[in-house]
């Protein structure tokens, strides 16, 4: 299993509310399109009470392949294409990052600690 992280900035002059709102229901649905893809979540910010400091982001989403050969193929599809075209209607900022996961408390009930990564594997499709 393959991550790839999406940390967004919303576009000039849009709320939280409205990032928030378009992202889950409008982009959501087209990136559950992307041939391949075993997970995608969606995580809005918010204002820490307790820190002071500002995120630069405003949201990020996880999204989950098989492989590197699985994400590249979805994400260069037609879909793929749609979802990564559409990001601009919401967002002005992004950073992406491959991920190994290691799950040290996990939140389905299994109690076995997991690590999902990849190898040394190069994503020609993302970089733009």
């Amino acid at each position: 299993m393959i991550k790839l992280v999406v940390l967004l900035k919303r576009r000039t002059g849009m709320s939280l509310e409205e990032f928030a709102d378009y992202w889950i229901n409008v982009h959501g649905p087209l990136a559950a399109q992307v041939p391949g893809l075993r997970g995608y979540s969606i995580s809005i910010a918010h204002a820490v009470p307790f820190s002071d400091d500002v995120s630069p982001w405003d949201g990020l989403v996880e999204m989950r392949f098989d492989d590197g050969d699985a994400m590249e193929a979805g994400l260069s599809s037609p879909a793929g294409i749609i979802a990564t075209e559409d990001v601009e209607n919401f967002a002005e900022r992004r950073g992406l990052m491959l991920a190994d996961e290691t799950v040290i408390v996990p939140n389905d009930g299994d109690e076995t600690s997991r690590h999902f990564g990849f190898a040394d594997w190069q994503i020609p499709v993302l970089r733009h």
